[in-house]
C-alpha cells in the first residue's frame, strides 16, 4: 500500500488499516513506560505542589522545580482497577496521567537536555514510573543541539530543552496501523500540555517541529525503528529569541559522526514485537 492510499484510509476507512483475522495479544502487551537498565539515577522530590495558580517570575530553576514540570506534563497521577461485573476479581489496571491517551496506552516518553547547578549536565529519560531522571549521556550539548534545530534559537540560554519521542510499539501492539494516527494525537496532547504547564511555572517555551530527526534521536539514543522524536521543546526564563545568525547546511551524517552512538538497554516487558512497516515508512 502506498502512503496516500495508507492515510486516506487511515481516515476515511480505517477497517483497511488492519491485517486481517487481526488479532490482540494481550498477553505479550508492552509497559505503559520505557525502563532503563544500569544508569545513574537522579531522584526527583515527591514533594509537587498540589496547585500551579500564578505564572511567577523564576529567576534560577532548579532540579526541584524540573521535577515539578515532568510531573505536571506526563507524571503518574492515579492508579486505577476495574472489577469484574459480578466478581471480586480485578479485570484492568491502569495507570493516568494528567493527559489523556488513546486506549490509556502513552506511547510518547519525555527526554531532557539538562542545565542546572544541581546536577550534571546532559541528556536524561524521565523515569515515569519511578519519578526520577536516568542519565543517557553527560555533557554539553548546546552546540550540537542548536544545528540540529538548525540554528533557530540560542540553546545556550535554555535551562532545559524537552524531546517528546514516540514509542511505536506501545500502542501498536493493540492498535496496529491505526496506532499511527493515535501517536500523533497523543504527541499533540503532550506537547499542549507541556506549554500550559511552562506557562503556568513561569518559563518560556518554543515548540520545534522541524528538526534533523536522525540526529536527534541519536543524541538521545533512540533506534528511529523503534522510536523518533516528534517534537523538541527549549525552555527558558530569560525569553526565547530567535537567532539571526544561521550557518552554511549541514546533514544529520555529519552530526551523527560526532557523538559515539549509545547502546543503552531498556525493558518493554513484551517477548515478541512484530513488524510495522507503513509506520517506519510515514
Amino acid at each position: 500500500m502506498d502512503i496516500e492510499t495508507f492515510l486516506y484510509h487511515l481516515h476515511f476507512d480505517t477497517d483497511k488499516v488492519f491485517p486481517p483475522n487481526w488479532q490482540v495479544d494481550w498477553e505479550d502487551a508492552p509497559l505503559t513506560f520505557k525502563l532503563y537498565r544500569g544508569l545513574k539515577e537522579i531522584p526527583l522530590t515527591a514533594d509537587v505542589p498540589l496547585t500551579l495558580n500564578e505564572p511567577r517570575a523564576c529567576v534560577k530553576p532548579s532540579l526541584d522545580e524540573l521535577g515539578h514540570f515532568l510531573w505536571y506534563v506526563y507524571g503518574l497521577t492515579q492508579y486505577n482497577q476495574t472489577p469484574l461485573e459480578d466478581t471480586k476479581e480485578i479485570a484492568v489496571q491502569s495507570l493516568r496521567r494528567f493527559v489523556p491517551s488513546g486506549g490509556g496506552l502513552y506511547p510518547n516518553e519525555l527526554y531532557v537536555y539538562v542545565k542546572l547547578e544541581d546536577v550534571p549536565e546532559g541528556i536524561y529519560h524521565y523515569d515515569v514510573a519511578h519519578h526520577r531522571l536516568k542519565l543517557l549521556r553527560e555533557g554539553n550539548y548546546d552546540f550540537y543541539l542548536s544545528r540540529c534545530l538548525g540554528n533557530r534559537y540560542n540553546i545556550s540560554d535554555c535551562f532545559c530543552t524537552v524531546f517528546i519521542s514516540t514509542l511505536f510499539w506501545k500502542n501498536f501492539y493493540k492498535y496496529n496501523n491505526f496506532s499511527y494516527r493515535l501517536q500523533g494525537l497523543d504527541a499533540g496532547v503532550v506537547i499542549g500540555q507541556s506549554l500550559a504547564v511552562a506557562g503556568k511555572m513561569g518559563f518560556s517555551a518554543r515548540v520545534c517541529y522541524q528538526f534533523l530527526d536522525r540526529s536527534i534521536n541519536h543524541l538521545l539514543g533512540l533506534s528511529d525503528q523503534e522510536e523518533s522524536v516528534y517534537a523538541v521543546i527549549p525552555l527558558s526564563v530569560h525569553g526565547i529569541q530567535n537567532n539571526p545568525k544561521r550557518e552554511e547546511t549541514i546533514s544529520a551524517t555529519e552530526l551523527c559522526r560526532e557523538l559515539p552512538e549509545l547502546k543503552h538497554i531498556a525493558y518493554n516487558r513484551s517477548k515478541k514485537v512484530i513488524d510495522y512497516p507503513m509506520v517506519c515508512k510515514l
